[in-house]
């Protein structure tokens, strides 16, 4: 070895340390404010998001320019083959906003046939169709990789400099040799994460009202299998509106609960013309009280085997916390039944239940919620329903195609 090329070995060798200890330096300063942040979840006015949204804004600018200036890896070929492999095989996950969602990808997270996706990555709005640049979806990406819920555990990657050099390396590739954005990522978190010694048969991805787009994703993928779940409407939009109370944003009922209406009506559609063996619909209720049962019919309608470790909710295969509104309802690593607590009527006047129960009142039956024959909520059904559901679809048509004609 030449005395110039020991030099630039030493060089290179202490670029490296100084990088990894500023990786870990920056990476504690993110986990402080995480867990600050996760005391006040899912608020985005406190000091605390801001302050981690800063930290995770500069670390990956960090990791960018370390990146771009010194340190590429081609991925492995063989896992790089083996990621291909599973390419049109999507799991889409779609619900109401707080209808059980992400414990259902918290639950499939644990299956070794399957690679589950952090957090709502908001696929079909911000992905489908598009050619993105590798720094828009690197940027993108690294915070949820990161912090995917707002919650514990944070890091979908481990935090370790040789992670996220690999997953971003994978993607800078990938990127360049493959014509899908988000299956790129995909693959990258597949290469670089703990998936990657697991035969993965298909991806899965979770954003609230995945329904709306599930036609044109089938079109696109004729293998996707969807997974439906809902809730009972009064509970579903109790969560939602405290949600909304906490991130001190305005809850307006008309909104939220034809939305709910449309999403149900959508996801029975989509049922009827993708196909029952393609598109299962799931209760919320059933899930929490009877786990194994319907984890069973989870597995059997994606055709993998059934496995307990469908019954832990994890994150990367680390016990997950309960994405709950409610602080006490926030157990980690197992299912709650709090959440199923009949207060959550409390959250609305009587007029709010009455409207909520009038509009619902069949869907609720139909979706197999025979309670609701029960006095305690028939007694809120009005006789006669404004035309007020007209009214908002309406709305919602011309606010969509004002849309399309802007994009």
């Amino acid at each position: 070895m030449t005395r110039y090329s020991l030099m630039f070995l030493i060089a290179e060798m202490q670029l490296q340390e100084e990088f990894q200890d500023k990786f870990f330096k920056m990476g504690d300063q993110i986990d402080y404010w995480l867990a600050e942040r996760s005391k006040v979840y899912p608020s985005r006015k406190h000091e605390s998001f801001l302050k981690s949204k800063e930290h995770i804004e500069s670390f990956t600018e960090f990791l960018l320019n370390y990146l771009y200036k010194y340190n590429w890896q081609d991925p492995d070929k063989v896992l790089l083959q083996n990621s291909l492999s599973f390419r049109e095989n999507p799991v889409f996950i779609c619900g109401s906003m707080k209808s059980g969602t992400s414990l259902l990808v918290q639950l499939l997270d644990g299956h070794e046939q399957l690679m589950v996706m952090p957090g709502d990555s908001l696929y079909y709005n911000k992905f489908f169709s598009k050619d993105l640049s590798f720094d828009t979806v690197a940027r993108y990406w690294i915070p949820r990789m990161i912090t995917p819920t707002g919650l514990e555990p944070f890091w979908f990657l481990p935090k370790k400099p040789e992670v996220f050099i690999k997953f971003l390396s994978c993607l800078n590739y990938l990127i360049r040799h493959v014509e899908d954005a988000f299956f790129s990522v995909v693959m990258a978190a597949y290469m670089s994460g703990s998936a990657a010694d697991s035969a993965v048969r298909y991806w899965v991805e979770k954003t609230p009202h995945n329904e709306k787009a599930a036609l044109k994703l089938s079109a696109h993928y004729p293998e996707a299998k969807f997974i439906h779940i809902v809730r009972d409407p009064i509970q579903n939009l109790a969560s939602i509106k405290k949600m909304r109370i906490l991130k001190r944003e305005k809850f307006i009922l008309h909104n939220h609960l034809f939305t709910w209406i449309n999403l149900v009506h959508q996801g029975f559609k989509n049922q009827k013309e993708i196909g029952e063996n393609k598109y299962l619909i799931i209760r919320y209720e059933d899930l929490v009280n009877e786990p194994e049962q319907q984890m069973n019919k989870v597995a059997d309608f994606l055709q993998v085997p059934y496995s307990d470790l469908l019954l832990k909710p994890t994150q990367d295969k680390i016990p997950a916390t309960a994405n709950s509104v409610y602080v006490k309802n926030r157990v980690k690593g197992i299912i709650s039944d709090q959440s199923l607590s009949k207060g959550r009527r409390n959250e609305f006047s009587t007029n709010e239940i009455k409207e909520i129960v009038t509009y619902t009142y069949p869907i609720a039956l139909k979706l197999g919620y025979s309670y609701w024959h029960d006095p305690e909520i028939f007694i809120y059904k009005k006789r006669r329903m404004p035309f007020k559901p007209f009214l908002f679809n309406l709305k919602m048509k011309i606010s969509g195609l004002v849309k399309s004609l802007r994009d």
